[in-house]
């Protein structure tokens, strides 16, 4: 393919976005692009109609990793890849994962699994995480990775009942909250005490966005929890503030910061 594009060693960022190639094209493209040797951020997008998975396991030595998908099967096909990806990338620090929930079949996954190539004798410094469409699973081997997160896109959380770890928002909040995780930036759509607790026990929040929030019966409580208590705490810090609630309630009650 570089002789096609003789230019193509130079890439340092590439981006793709993957539709109805067949499977010898996308292997082939994904091999040329794991070869580039000033490969250090990749992104690509699965889309709907996607026939085509290249495994992403010769990935190595990214600081960024974005996967995004939507078609029926894409998390099955694709998290062994990606998990091998990533622990091929010992210094990554940027790592998003989007899968929409409500087209996944089959098993939800986790953190654990792409985690799961690490060794436990290794440890990733990830400051910037964003996930949407799968499961927490917060447990001493994941959330070891995480401790020096700064910026958090938690978005479409999938919970499904399991004893092993964490799988719920809530017990996210509180486990950031008890590890003493600060994130300087955060966009969620996901409401509740956990999280205004969370976010009132430190200072320092630079860019928050909650979007499309929904605190069901308790969604006035919290907003006042929300203004009276949390809004106090970074508006020495905030510069970027973005809600987007389901229903208005108090939350359009915004208030003035003295």
């Amino acid at each position: 393919m570089e002789d096609v594009v003789p230019w193509l060693h130079l890439l340092r960022l590439p981006s793709w976005s993957l539709d109805r190639e067949p499977e010898w094209l996308a292997n082939s493209i994904i091999e040329t692009i794991a070869s580039l040797p000033l490969l250090t951020e990749f992104t690509i997008k699965y889309s709907y109609r996607s026939e085509a998975y290249p495994s992403l396991h010769l990935l190595k030595n990214l600081t960024k990793l974005s996967v995004h998908g939507r078609s029926d099967d894409f998390r099955g096909k694709i998290v062994t890849g990606v998990a091998q990806a990533i622990a091929g990338s010992p210094n990554i620090k940027h790592l998003d994962f989007d899968s929409d929930a409500w087209w996944g079949r089959g098993r939800e996954h986790s953190l654990h699994d792409l985690f799961s190539n690490v060794s436990v004798d290794s440890t990733l410094k990830l400051q910037n995480l964003g996930l949407a469409g799968i499961r927490v699973g917060l447990d001493a081997r994941t959330i070891r990775h995480l401790r020096s997160l700064t910026s958090l896109q938690w978005m479409r959380n999938v919970v499904i009942q399991d004893n092993n770890y964490v799988n719920s928002t809530e017990g996210l909040w509180h486990t950031l909250k008890t590890e003493r995780i600060q994130l300087a930036e955060l966009k969620t759509d996901q409401m509740s005490d956990d999280l205004l607790q969370y976010l009132s026990s430190y200072e320092g929040l630079r860019d928050l966005r909650l979007d499309r929030i929904s605190g069901d019966n308790d969604s006035n409580h919290l907003a006042d929890t929300f203004f009276q208590e949390v809004l106090p705490r970074h508006k020495g810090s905030l510069e970027i503030l973005h809600i987007n609630a389901a229903y208005e309630d108090n939350w359009v009650s915004f208030p003035l910061i003295p």
